[in-house]
């Protein structure tokens, strides 16, 4: 929507884009990739990702940007509409850190084998 652009500004040009396209095209994935790197040592990406659709009209206000257009079919609810626990549990940078500190479990076990 250009820059200095709110969330609603953000949220309209994205709906503009949209308009009659049918909600089972209107499908839409969040991605996170964290990257670990240290001299010595490969980089290491994780990576996080959820799945949903952009809905016509936003609901729920926990969040920002696009979360009250994404709405989450297993939950029957936009990210908006989540509570804070909910959300976090299954946001996309939740997913990639989870699979990070898994990886940093890994190199601290071999790292005490040596």
């Amino acid at each position: 929507a250009g820059e200095d652009c709110s969330y609603d500004d953000s949220n309209q040009k994205l709906l503009e884009e949209l308009e009659g396209v049918p909600e089972e095209k209107r499908t839409a994935k969040l991605r996170t990739v964290v990257a670990i790197s240290s001299p010595g040592w490969k980089i290491s990406l994780f990576d996080g990702e959820i799945s949903g659709i952009i809905k016509d009209n936003g609901a729920g206000d926990n969040g920002f940007a696009h979360d009250s257009l994404f709405y989450i079919p297993e939950y029957r609810k936009t990210l908006a509409e989540l509570s804070f626990e909910e959300k976090n549990s299954i946001s996309p940078r939740a997913r990639a850190l989870q699979k990070l500190k898994e990886h940093i479990k890994v190199i601290e076990f071999r790292w005490e084998e040596v």
